[in-house]
């Protein structure tokens, strides 16, 4: 069984090895906007390999388990990246829906009026 030095060594190894490897690899996958959300990425799982794992119970097939979280990782900030660019949808009010339905049959605009009702509340209605 290997100690828990010796698989910090190893995991050391490997990424000294392979990180440019790595950093092309999400360059491939990556549609992001700056050059150094590559690095990013491959040092955002790094460093989750390094304080995540238990290394008492070692990956077996290390350069394998890189690739995926790399790619998933890819993934997660593509997902992060269109959510934030997408419009904020607003539901359509009733009054909106109402509008459009009676443009589209009749070709009259409908606009909104407030009044004040006899209790001294403010009162939407509907007028053509």
């Amino acid at each position: 069984m290997s100690s828990h030095s010796e698989n910090q060594k190893t995991l050391s190894r490997f990424f000294a090895k392979e990180y440019h490897n790595l950093v092309s690899f999400v360059k491939r996958y990556w549609h992001g906007d700056e050059e150094m959300d590559a690095d990013d990425i491959v040092q955002e799982v790094v460093l989750n390999l390094y304080t995540r794992v238990d290394f008492t119970t070692p990956i077996e097939n290390l350069l394998a388990y890189t690739y995926r979280s790399l790619k998933n990782r890819v993934i997660d900030r593509q997902r992060k990246k269109k959510n934030r660019m997408l419009p904020r949808k607003r539901k359509k009010s009733v009054f909106q829906k109402l509008r459009a339905i009676l443009y589209t049959v009749t070709g009259h605009s409908l606009r909104r009026t407030e009044t004040t009702s006899s209790s001294g509340s403010s009162v939407s209605q509907a007028a053509i």
